[in-house]
């Protein structure tokens, strides 16, 4: 008798407390987004609105793998970075000046034409240097001095769905800006970029994009035009983390709304940084100051592939050709890409890319830029 009598004390305290801790670690366990155990539901929502089955011992099945998008064409959207021409054109060949490469800012082909030429995929090239992501917040120009008014980002994107434009579903588009708006207002509000950079997302969507790409900034605070002051460098080195944190954001933000289409980051400034760290195993012996000083339009230097940057701002061909081949590593993690002129005609007889191989490179390519072209060219 005495012994149950010692029992009984023990029983109800497992009882109760048994429970109160049960209850405790279920709680928590709801609480944990990270928690891979189960109650009794026989599935759970994990991610982009993939049901995910709960397997016998109640943790969760993995979701499949995502297929990776197929792409045939790319559509750039940006500024001096990515420019073959565009600005060029709209001035009547005032900028760049006449010792840049055929409209390129640069001593040479950049990143848009070493793509075109070494993977053989369309690329439709709406970015205009001097360009913002919205001329309705900043309002770009062709140049130093210049009056000559170019569209950004925002209206590039108007252009292109103006255009007449074929299979957009395998079509990248790429969105990258945002350095002109910073240059040109330093204190400008990295929300009011960041909507606008949505909104140009989301109109790309309404139409039918199925893949986009955001980029980052690259690293303004190593170009020799914020080196060059020491209160531009502290404004730039707060200013383009916040942004960068934007970008990526948005590029979340969006996945989320439309758990159905691709979105990817471009992130710039680890490519550049890299470039400018491994300077000497990349072949340069000046990081930090321009080849050519664009403002008084004098004489380049003598060695420019010695230099990361041929003006205050733009790289050189040389290292356009190494972010040339940070997007090519891009296209080949994220997506199944297809030179336009390995397909087939599909069934409305319209070839699922523009045959540009003579503007950007392509199987024709034979080492030489194309000469400067219109800047709208109707999108096949």
């Amino acid at each position: 008798m005495r012994f149950f009598t010692l029992l009984l004390p023990l029983f109800f305290a497992t009882l109760c407390y048994g429970s109160l801790f049960g209850s405790i670690r279920s709680g928590l366990s709801r609480l944990n987004p990270f928690s891979s155990r189960r109650d009794s539901a026989s599935e759970v929502i994990v991610s982009n609105g993939y049901r995910a089955p709960v397997m016998n011992k109640g943790y969760i099945r993995p979701p499949p793998p995502r297929p990776r998008p197929v792409i045939s064409n790319v559509v750039v959207f940006g500024d001096s970075h990515s420019d073959t021409g565009n600005t060029r054109a709209i001035s009547k060949n005032r900028s760049p000046p006449p010792h840049y490469f055929q409209g390129r800012y640069s001593n040479g082909p950049n990143w848009v034409d070493y793509v075109g030429k070494n993977l053989g995929i369309a690329i439709k090239n709406f970015a205009y240097g001097g360009g913002t992501v919205d001329s309705s917040l900043n309002q770009g120009i062709a140049g130093y001095g210049s009056k000559v008014k170019v569209p950004g980002i925002a209206q590039q994107v108007d252009l292109f769905l103006n255009t007449t434009y074929g299979n957009i579903q395998n079509t990248l588009f790429l969105l990258c800006g945002g350095s002109n708006d910073y240059f040109m207002n330093a204190t400008v509000e990295a929300n009011d970029i960041q909507n606008a950079m949505r909104d140009s997302a989301e109109a790309l969507l309404k139409k039918g994009a199925t893949s986009i790409a955001l980029c980052t900034l690259p690293p303004l605070t190593a170009t020799p035009m914020i080196k060059s002051t020491w209160i531009k460098r502290l404004i730039f080195r707060f200013a383009e983390p916040v942004y960068n944190y934007r970008v990526r954001q948005l590029v979340s933000e969006l996945q989320i709304r439309h758990p159905d289409r691709y979105f990817i980051t471009w992130d710039l400034g680890p490519i550049l940084s890299n470039i400018i760290q491994n300077a000497k195993e990349n072949g340069f012996t000046n990081t930090y100051q321009a080849c050519v000083d664009e403002k008084n339009n004098s004489p380049p230097c003598k060695n420019p592939d010695e230099y990361v940057y041929w003006d205050s701002i733009n790289p050189t061909t040389r290292t356009h050709k190494l972010i040339a081949e940070s997007f090519q590593a891009l296209l080949k993690n994220n997506f199944v890409y297809r030179p336009y002129y390995n397909q087939q005609y599909n069934g409305n007889n319209q070839r699922p890319g523009p045959p540009m191989e003579q503007q950007y490179g392509g199987p024709r390519f034979n080492g030489k830029m194309p000469p400067n072209r219109p800047p709208y060219v109707q999108y096949a």
